[in-house]
This record gives C-alpha cells, structure tokens and sequence, in this order.
C-alpha cells in the first residue's frame, strides 16, 4: 500500500478478473477495512500526510510499520493511535483536518504516546501539524 497525497487516499495493488481473463494488478483504493486505518496511522506516523512530522520520525519509539503488524496489538501505543482514528473514522488528510477543526488538540495525546518526553514541548507547540501557506 501507498498513500497518495494528490488523491488524498490509501491506495493498494489488486488483481482483477473478468470473467476468464486475468486482468494485471491495478491500483485502486485500499478497501474500507481496519487495514485501511492502519496503513493510514503508518503513513501518518512518516510523515507522509504532514510534512511537519517527519522531523519526529527518528525519533520514534516503533518503526511507523508496526501500525501494519499482525502483533501491533500487543503495543499500547499503536492500540490508543488506532482507536483514535477508527473512533472520528479518520482515513484522509481531508478527514483528520474536518476533525482538527472542531478539535484542535485530537491525536495530540495519542501521538505523543509514540515520542520521548524530550520533545513533547515542541510537538505541543506545533500541533495541529497542518502546513500554513
């Protein structure tokens, strides 16, 4: 799976048929799945929807692709982040900004899980992570 930015969506490869014939992989959007929001919070977690937080990526307590892990589970973290999301249904950039704009603070707890306590200051200081123009 990817997450496409100008598409705003989790896509993944699926192969299609049609009737007999045997269609090459296409890239659609990833089905509405538990899955979904999980590859959403991996992508989230790089960075890849917000720029912004690539700069905590190093940082990270978990590889962002723990998300996608059949153990994740067993991690408190990724449990929290995970329930977060599936709670406002929050799989798109478009649809965590329409929660950020009557929550500002939503997430901020749960991502905070993932990160020392060293940069909790500066992470409160910029959250939401949205990119101002």
């Amino acid at each position: 799976p990817v997450y496409d930015p100008v598409l705003d969506m989790v896509k993944c490869h699926m192969t299609c048929t049609f009737g007999p014939w045997t269609i090459p992989p296409q890239e659609l959007s990833f089905p509405d799945s538990i899955a979904k929001y999980k590859y959403f919070a991996k992508f989230l977690l790089e960075g890849e929807v917000f720029s912004g937080l690539s700069q905590f990526v190093g940082c990270l307590f978990s590889p962002p692709i723990t998300m996608v892990k059949p153990w994740a589970k067993l991690q408190h973290r990724t449990q929290v982040f995970l329930s977060a999301l599936v709670a406002k249904q929050v799989f798109s950039k478009a649809s965590l900004l329409a929660v950020w704009k009557d929550d500002p603070k939503y997430l901020l707890s749960a991502y905070s899980m993932w990160l020392p306590q060293s940069v909790h200051r500066v992470l409160g200081e910029m959250w939401p992570p949205i990119e101002h123009k």
